[in-house]
């Protein structure tokens, strides 16, 4: 079995929903929670008590969370917090019903189950290399020992198609086996504590029916939106590879559905227990009926092993061309789990549907809305999986029509994008947050983070300089970057005083400062990040439409009733922004940051395991009123954009800024940060990478441990956050080895920290493979034989020319 994937040897139920988070299995249509099924079908029981419950059953519930869920797919509902406020519909990912229930027990002893039983052994693994999740349980009750060997996946070959596996062997007994499995339809979303207030059940309409001699249908709907749901199983049983008879019965129950198949074992004969799981909604393609649909994929499925193989062969298809090898295997592992899961959540199947990238992956945090965590994963798929890459630029631009009425309804023009997005693309971002140490509500102001629209202008450059797709960026990119580009202009005003341009009203990437102690109205003025991000939009968008051809630029031009005032605008404001600065030129956060009360009276406040922002609230105190942030903003311009870009823009604008005044800026927002966001540290180490090498490895380093230690972030509850995953290999990436790309050229720009180990991976740019390798002085650049072209390198010791089967060697910059 495999070895170097992630593994627990041990049972703790009190790690349980941790572990269905990081062990859990999805293939970018479906996701599935690691849970225990045989706690699934106990809970079934308990609810339904038409088959024999076991005592403690409903308790042990408490310990397991599984979870079905659908990529895009959201249900809204009205929502009424508490009996002062108004309601409010809000978009939800929606828990579906689950169909993993499956537990054996000799006939009249008590269904196995490591809450219950002695547990002899217990390993529980996720099989990197194969997309596999693995458990293994020996278990002895009643002077009976049993051994369990469970194998699932969520089908990287058919997007539709789930399977658990388990393998029974009774060690030291024979009689008949009783195999209980159903369909559980009662799921409400009770996952995530601060959302307890929210409405729950989102599938109603249950019913549930058994279809012929083998298999199990549940139907129903989600009770916010038009999208019917179908889950159907089917149970296969064979000994030493022939089919086994098996006396079933079925019991159904409100919303549930549960059956028991009977079969003669022998000690230490394996009977194998196929768990079909078919999958389907209204949402999916070629589908008109959910139930015929989900039936004839079970129909469809003959033989399992056939099924299991086309899986890993699709999987490894992808695999092994997106990892990121270090001759360190600790590096290597922790880099695979990052990969791992953004392919689970993103993978090949995204080109059927239409979703973005959920912060923290399918499933209810944040209720799987769509943030700006593209902006992370960009650089990586962009170069491994182009048209992956390309789904959610086009989930935004189907969204554009409702960027440009929320532009509208605020008075400006263009497209202004919603900070949190679901369905319809219009704004998501609940108006309050629940407080967990006081219990109150807290308003939410995340709402005015207006800087999402210049995100996705950098994800469309960033797609498009890296596969040269000029059909996507005629079609959908430039439409999308020159509406922000409007938006960013019509938000803008112009001071007489400064005799610049400002923008007001906006919130940036620390969401710890929504508003000023001073005023009333919520949002910051001048916001760094926002201001010289809106500056970087504007100038993309003069590139591009200075680079498309004539024809398509005068065709663009006359459907979006485009002006040359307008560019002339544009220019202006690209040249004439304000940008805070504090009295030591160090870019001010937003106008008056420095005005605020010094980071240290804040932490006073602060309390273990507590978020600072909940505790100062709770004593009639807020965030707002000191310099403290809970994650890099303007440090992000650094990550983002690397210091050179930083320094030019800063230059074009007219203020001197310059590799020490770079270190002063970073340093100052170190000191004041509260690393209270699983994006903060990677960050930093981003924003480091060309300033201080050593310290951003650490820094670095730290961030490994988010969301896969068990001290390190909320994956019981929220998830994994993929936007934290995906920086780590985009500061690997872009940062330290420096690959990048321009309009014209492949950009390597080495920033190696001393501590990293020698990398090797490979690359697409524009159809052709390239491969890099590093060492601790350089990077070396080798182009594929079989390229079609020779392709333009830039670098610091400027441009050359790499033919196909040439390599180059570039020094890094922080060589020793």
């Amino acid at each position: 079995m495999y070895e170097h994937g992630v593994h627990f040897n041990h049972y703790d139920r009190a790690d349980e929903r941790r572990r269905e988070s990081l062990l859990g299995l999805g293939n970018g249509m479906l996701l599935v929670r690691a849970s225990a099924p045989e706690a699934g079908l106990l809970s079934l029981l308990a609810e339904d008590g038409t088959v024999a419950a076991q005592p403690g059953a409903r308790e042990c519930a408490a310990f397991h969370y599984a979870g079905t869920y659908r990529a895009g797919v959201y249900n809204e509902l009205e929502n009424k917090i508490d009996a002062q406020s108004n309601p409010v519909r809000m978009s939800f990912m929606p828990r579906l019903p689950d169909a993993t229930p499956l537990a054996v027990r000799p006939r009249g002893g008590e269904w196995l189950s490591p809450d219950f039983a002695k547990v002899l052994e217990y390993r529980h693994e996720l099989d990197l290399e194969h997309a596999l999740a693995y458990r293994t349980l020996v278990l002895s009750e009643g002077g009976r020992t049993t051994r369990i060997v469970e194998t699932r996946l969520v089908s990287a070959a058919h997007p539709y198609f789930v399977l658990v596996r388990w393998q029974v062997v009774p060690l030291d007994w024979s009689g008949t086996l009783e195999i209980g499995a159903g369909i559980e339809g009662r799921v409400r979303n009770t996952n995530v504590k601060r959302h307890a207030a929210y409405v729950g059940r989102h599938v109603i309409g249950v019913e549930c029916e058994a279809c012929g001699d083998d298999r199990l249908l549940l139907t129903a709907r989600l009770g916010g939106s038009s999208t019917d749901i179908a889950v159907a199983t089917r149970i296969e049983i064979e000994t030493a590879g022939a089919r086994s008879r098996a006396e079933r019965h079925v019991e159904r129950a409100a919303e549930a559905i549960a059956e028991v198949h009977e079969v003669s074992v022998e000690a230490g004969r394996t009977l194998t227990i196929d768990k079909l799981i078919a999958v389907q909604t209204s949402r999916d393609h070629t589908v008109m009926g959910v139930s015929d649909a989900a039936l004839a994929t079970l129909e469809h499925i003959a033989d399992v092993d056939a099924l299991i193989d086309a899986h890993q062969r699709a999987w490894h298809a992808d695999w092994s061309r997106c990892r990121i090898v270090a001759d360190d295997r600790d590096l290597t592992h922790q880099l695979d789990i990052r990969f791992f899961h953004l392919l689970q959540a993103l993978s090949p199947f995204a080109a059927l549907q239409d979703a973005g990238i959920p912060a923290r992956g399918w499933q209810e945090a944040y209720h799987g809305h769509i943030f700006w965590d593209e902006i992370f994963a960009a650089p990586i798929f962009a170069v491994r999986q182009p048209e992956t890459a390309k789904t959610p630029l086009l989930y935004r631009f189907r969204r554009l029509d409702a960027a440009r009425q929320m532009a509208r309804e605020a008075g400006l023009t263009g497209a202004m994008f919603p900070w949190r997005s679901a369905t319809t693309g219009y704004e998501e971002t609940p108006p309050y947050q629940m407080n967990l140490v006081s219990g109150r509500w807290m308003r939410d102001e995340t709402r005015l983070e207006r800087h999402v629209g210049a995100a996705i202008c950098w994800n469309v450059w960033t797609y498009f300089c890296a596969t040269d797709d000029w059909a996507f960026l005629s079609r959908y990119g430039a439409p999308l970057v020159v509406e922000i580009a409007r938006f960013w202009a019509s938000l803008a005003s112009f001071d007489d005083t400064r005799k610049r341009y400002t923008i007001g009203g906006v919130v940036g990437p620390d969401e710890y400062h929504d508003g000023c102690p001073w005023r009333e109205a919520p949002g910051l003025d001048d916001n760094a990040y926002v201001n010289i991000m809106a500056v970087w939009s504007l100038l993309c968008a003069l590139e591009v439409l200075a680079r498309l051809p004539a024809d398509r630029h005068d065709a663009l031009c006359a459907t979006l009733a485009l002006t040359q005032d307008e560019f002339a605008r544009w220019e202006d404001i690209a040249r004439r922004m304000f940008v805070p600065f504090t009295h030591e030129n160090v870019i001010a956060q937003f106008e008056g940051f420095d005005r605020l009360l010094p980071y240290e009276r804040a932490i006073e406040a602060r309390q273990a395991d507590t978020r600072l922002d909940w505790a100062l609230d709770a004593r009639g105190d807020s965030t707002n009123r000191y310099q403290v942030s809970k994650q890099p903003d303007v440090l992000m311009l650094n990550y983002l954009l690397g210091d050179d870009t930083l320094q030019a823009l800063l230059q074009r604008l007219g203020y001197a800024f310059d590799d020490d005044a770079a270190r002063r800026t970073v340093g100052y927002y170190i000191e004041r940060m509260t690393h209270e966001s699983t994006l903060s540290r990677i960050s930093c180490a981003g924003a480091l990478a060309r300033i201080d090498s050593d310290r951003s490895w650490r820094y670095f380093v730290d961030a490994l441990r988010v969301d896969v230690d068990s001290q390190a972030g909320s994956s019981p509850e929220e998830g994994l956050h993929l936007g934290a995953f995906a920086a780590v290999l985009d500061v690997l990436q872009r940062r330290y080895v420096g690959l990048d790309f321009d309009f014209d050229a492949i950009r390597i720009f080495p920033a190696l920290p001393r501590a990293l180990p020698p990398l090797h991976f490979s690359f697409l740019y524009r159809c052709d493979r390239f491969s890099i390798e590093t060492s601790a002085r350089s990077c070396i650049i080798a182009s594929d034989r079989n390229n079609r072209s020779a392709v333009r390198v830039r670098s610091p010791a400027g441009d050359e020319t790499l033919a196909p089967g040439g390599s180059l060697t570039i020094e890094s910059r922080h060589a020793r």
